[in-house]
């Protein structure tokens, strides 16, 4: 714009002042664009000088008793100001562009809380920002430094604790007044974090969070921010032991197999029919014999198993073998009899339980016969004539000692 005027006052504020793209804003020649004070908080105007009305200049040479006071006023167009700004101090703006905001923000690391002339002709404002407190641009009152950071004088920014260092409190001044990291946690950007749970630190003054290291596969530790790996514990059943080279590793006991679940690994008591009889993050194992079993979860020892209901065990050859097995008990049975009472889990061939009525002739007898006097033979888990009824005797119980009642049949 040029031969133009303009005045501003009233704390008017041009906020990013910018023309759109293949237009200008600018005071040209000939235009005279003014500002008047005060301007907004935290705002200042360059060369801003006194207004008042101008008067013709004496001349002390012709009239020595000359007023400066009473000399008429100068013409309109060769006044400075108007009128109603007399009294206040007002700045001419800079011929050219205008493609900042006006009046100008206080520099950073000042503030300008004040609209009293002096804090508003010049970047400093009202002062310099005060230690404890950062002033952004256009600052009018200094803001605490915040927590994890510290402000000297004159800063325009927070600046956060050196990595390694963490603040507590707000106001900081200095990175004297920043804490050491401790073990457990790793302090970045002014803040502390501790190790998350799961993990450990035993070194101060760490910065990331790398510093933190993992528990040993399946430990964890308690809670967030351990220090040691001695804060690291078994979980899910496993049993801590010592691994190679000394070093602490969790395992499953004995009686305890390795299962994955959706949550992960964990320890679990061996299945009946499984057995477990060592350390170590493996399987539970199954027993050997067809129809074994074992009579609780958790067994120990491949001796946990036994053969399961209807079934006893025995070894599988007498003469060519020694591995036991699991014979159905209807294997010593007489066609078209029973004979045993293999109503539990357990048995064995030398206990093999024998119902009244029937006989076996020795523990390692494979055979069960009916008596032909089913009265003498009482059955039970002892073979031979302790099977006999009081007065009886001999194979099949078959011999009568004395008073054998009823006698026995030929």
């Amino acid at each position: 714009m040029s031969r133009s005027s303009l005045l501003l006052g009233n704390g008017t504020l041009l906020a990013a002042n910018a023309a759109p793209a293949g237009a200008s804003a600018q005071v040209g020649l000939g235009s005279v664009w003014q500002y008047a004070l005060p301007a907004p908080p935290g705002h200042w105007v360059a060369g801003a000088e006194l207004c008042f009305e101008k008067r013709a200049p004496c001349d002390f040479q012709l009239e020595p008793s000359c007023v400066a006071a009473t000399q008429p006023l100068l013409p309109t167009e060769e006044q400075t100001c108007s009128e109603e700004h007399y009294g206040r101090s007002v700045a001419d703006l800079a011929l050219g562009p205008l493609h900042d905001a006006f009046p100008f923000a206080c520099a950073p690391g000042t503030f300008g809380r004040s609209t009293a002339v002096a804090d508003q002709s010049g970047p400093s404002c009202s002062g310099v920002c005060p230690a404890g407190y950062y002033c952004a641009a256009g600052s009018v009152e200094p803001k605490p430094c915040l927590e994890g950071f510290f402000c000297g004088p004159g800063s325009p920014a927070p600046q956060p604790c050196s990595p390694g260092t963490y603040g507590a409190q707000t106001m900081l001044e200095d990175q004297s007044q920043c804490l050491r990291c401790p073990a457990g946690s790793y302090c970045t950007s002014g803040k502390r974090f501790p190790c998350r749970q799961g993990t450990f630190n035993p070194h101060p003054e760490q910065a990331s969070a790398l510093a933190c290291e993992e528990c040993q596969k399946h430990s964890s530790t308690d809670g967030v921010g351990a220090t040691a790996q001695a804060n690291c514990t078994c979980r899910n059943q496993f049993t801590q032991a010592e691994g190679e080279n000394g070093t602490v590793v969790c395992m499953c006991a004995e009686g305890m197999g390795l299962v994955s679940t959706v949550d992960g690994e964990r320890c679990e008591p061996c299945a009946q029919g499984t057995y477990k009889d060592a350390l170590g993050n493996f399987k539970c194992a199954a027993c050997e014999q067809l129809h074994a079993t074992s009579f609780s979860l958790g067994a120990t020892v491949a001796e946990d198993c036994v053969c399961e209901t209807g079934y006893f065990m025995a070894t599988e050859n007498e003469t060519t073998s020694s591995a036991r097995v699991c014979l159905a008990c209807e294997s010593v049975h007489v066609v078209g009899f029973s004979g045993t009472n293999c109503t539990r889990a357990g048995l064995t061939l030398e206990r093999l339980p024998i119902e009244a009525g029937y006989y076996r002739q020795s523990s390692t007898a494979r055979y069960v016969r009916p008596c032909a006097a089913a009265e003498a033979c009482l059955g039970g888990d002892l073979a031979t004539d302790v099977q006999c009824a009081d007065g009886h005797t001999g194979p099949f119980c078959s011999i009568c000692l004395a008073n054998c009642n009823p006698p026995p049949r030929a």
